[in-house]
């Protein structure tokens, strides 16, 4: 299995006479190309996600093999979300492979206010990269972000196996007014299939009583919401 790791530079690299000191890079691992699992139905495994179960720190989105649906990890607990006829099952396995996963290990996060001029996802695209860029994230390279608080509506789908429900292959549903936490990863110019087409961010989501998972398809935010960037990754 081809595995694809990104080292972004959080910081620079300063020299002071004979002391040299080097800070925190952002890693980021990736299996798989979601605009293949997408566009050309590769939906072959690529990665055991048991290898991560005990992985502390961990983050990660991806999709379950044989578009079996998505899954989200936040701080080493992993969500998945499986479509099956008209009910969404939720379970917090490692016990499976995926055929798309990008992932990074993020032990410290700043915390940032998403100001209310952020009304979509084109919108969060641009704070994301300015806040990043300020806080000296190299964005020409992938890297995670959270955000957490109450949306305004978020348009969801989970992936389902062809067949399922006649031809239909996605899931969808609306989430209005709720409490979530959102694990995104930006990538600027999406030449390593993060995200889709020409979007630079992937983001899966869990609401607060972890009844629905899924793929953030666009959004409205509500007020007060938060951004979190890393500061510390391994």
């Amino acid at each position: 299995m081809k595995r694809l790791v990104i080292l972004s530079l959080a910081l620079m690299v300063f020299a002071c006479q004979n002391q040299t000191e080097e800070l925190p890079f952002i890693k980021v691992e990736q299996f798989g190309d979601y605009n293949a699992l997408i566009f050309k139905g590769d939906k072959s495994p690529k990665v055991d996600l048991s290898e991560y179960k005990n992985l502390k720190h961990f983050y990660a989105i991806g999709a379950l093999e044989e578009r079996r649906g998505y899954f989200l990890v936040l701080n080493s607990k992993i969500y998945n979300g499986v479509q099956e006829d008209i009910d969404l099952n939720l379970d917090n396995s490692f016990q499976n492979n995926a055929s798309f996963l990008v992932s990074s290990v993020v032990e410290e996060w700043l915390s940032l206010e998403i100001p209310n001029s952020i009304t979509d996802s084109n919108t969060l695209e641009k704070f994301i990269k300015e806040a990043a860029e300020e806080n000296e994230i190299d964005t020409n390279l992938p890297f995670p972000f959270l955000i957490t608080g109450t949306v305004s509506q978020i348009d969801w789908h989970i992936l389902r196996q062809a067949g399922s429900i006649g031809s239909e292959q996605k899931a969808k549903g609306k989430l209005i007014n709720e409490s979530v936490e959102i694990l995104g990863f930006f990538n600027s110019d999406n030449t390593l299939g993060i995200a889709l087409g020409d979007k630079q961010i992937n983001m899966h989501f869990k609401n607060s009583d972890t009844t629905v998972i899924g793929h953030i398809d666009d959004w409205a935010p509500g007020r007060n919401m938060k951004l979190q960037l890393p500061l510390k990754s391994f």
